[in-house]
C-alpha cells in the first residue's frame, strides 16, 4: 500500500469518487485515525454541490462513540446531536461494504448492540436520524 496515493484518494470528494474514497479512508484510518475530511469544502471546490434543507436550529454538534473499543462483539453506541427517536445504524467493513443495517427506536442517547456476528477487524459505524443527520466512527472487533 502506497500511503501518499491512498491519502490522495481519501481526500477526494466522496460524491464523485464513491466507494473508492471510503475504502481509501478506511486504509488511512488504520495508520492515522485522527484525520478529518471536509467533504463539503472538498466537493464545493470541485464544483460538486449537495443541497440540504437544514435550518440553523437543526444543525447541532453530533457525536458518536463506541464503548468498549476495541470490542469483543457487544458494543454500546453513545451519541448526541440527533433529533427524533428513530435511528438507522450501519456497520461497514474496510472495503465499504454494508454488513449490518438496523433501524432502532431509542429514547435515550445510547444503543446497546449485543452479538453482532462480526469477525475480527476494523468497521465503520454510522448512525443516522430521521432528518438525515449522520455521524460515523470506527470500531475494532477483537475476540
Amino acid at each position: 500500500m502506497n500511503f501518499p496515493q491512498t491519502l490522495a484518494i481519501a481526500q477526494l470528494c466522496p460524491y464523485q469518487g464513491g466507494s473508492a474514497v471510503f475504502t481509501a479512508r478506511s486504509f488511512v484510518a488504520l495508520l492515522n485515525d485522527s484525520i478529518e475530511y471536509n467533504d463539503a469544502g472538498i466537493c464545493n471546490a470541485q464544483g460538486i454541490f449537495r443541497l440540504t434543507h437544514l435550518s440553523s436550529s437543526v444543525v447541532k454538534k453530533t457525536f458518536l462513540s463506541c464503548i468498549p473499543n476495541p470490542s469483543s462483539g457487544a458494543v454500546q453506541l453513545l451519541y448526541s446531536g440527533f433529533s427524533g427517536n428513530k435511528m438507522l445504524v450501519e456497520f461497514r467493513n474496510y472495503l465499504g461494504q454494508l454488513l449490518i443495517k438496523k433501524e432502532i427506536i431509542s429514547r435515550s442517547n445510547s444503543i446497546y448492540l449485543d452479538d453482532m456476528h462480526l469477525f475480527n477487524g476494523l468497521y465503520n459505524v454510522t448512525v443516522r436520524d430521521e432528518k438525515g443527520i449522520s455521524v460515523s466512527t470506527n470500531l475494532i472487533i477483537s475476540r
